[in-house]
C-alpha cells in the first residue's frame, strides 16, 4: 500500500456544544482540544483443564468521557459560559466535533446526551503568564460518526 496523502492536523477543527441535541453552538474560538477516554469493551477469559489458552467472551462497552479543553473567558456564549450552568444544574449536554471545517462530506462525531462530570471552574497560579485553561468533561453512552451534508 502506498503512503497516505490524506493525513489531517487539528488546525481546522470545529468544536460545538448543545443542550438539546438540535441547536449547536460553535465554541472553537475558545476551545483547542478534544480527548476521548473510556468505552472499553468487557472481555472475560475462561481456562479449561485441557488447553493453554483462554476461551474469550465479550461483554458490553463502558461509558465514554469526552473532554473539551479551552481558554477561560467571561464572554457570553463561549466555552465556560456554555458549561457552568449545565454543570451546576446537572442537566444533559451534547458535544460534537469535526477534524476539518464543516463542509459537504466531512465526518462529524456527536455524543449522545450526557452529563458534565468534572467542575469547569478556572484555576491557575500567579507566577504563570499562561492563559487560564479549563476542561469540560461529559460522560456519555455513545459517540456517533455521521457525514455533514
Amino acid at each position: 500500500m502506498a503512503q497516505t496523502t490524506g493525513a489531517l492536523s487539528w488546525i481546522d477543527a470545529v468544536m460545538e456544544v448543545s443542550t438539546d441535541g438540535i441547536s449547536y453552538y460553535d465554541v472553537s474560538g475558545s476551545s483547542n482540544a478534544v480527548k476521548v477516554d473510556g468505552g472499553e469493551r468487557a472481555i472475560s477469559e475462561f481456562f479449561t483443564a485441557n488447553g493453554d489458552t483462554p476461551i474469550l467472551t465479550r461483554g458490553k462497552r463502558s461509558k465514554l468521557e469526552v473532554t473539551f479543553a479551552g481558554v477561560y473567558t467571561e464572554v457570553t456564549g463561549e466555552l465556560f459560559d456554555r458549561m457552568i450552568g449545565v454543570y451546576e444544574a446537572a442537566t444533559t449536554m451534547y458535544f460534537r466535533w469535526s477534524v476539518k471545517t464543516h463542509g459537504t462530506g466531512v465526518f462529524i462525531f456527536s455524543t449522545s446526551a450526557g452529563y458534565l462530570t468534572k467542575p469547569v471552574y478556572p484555576q491557575g497560579a500567579s507566577d504563570s503568564a499562561d492563559a487560564v485553561q479549563i476542561e469540560a468533561t461529559i460522560s456519555v453512552a455513545s459517540i456517533a460518526k455521521s457525514i455533514h451534508a
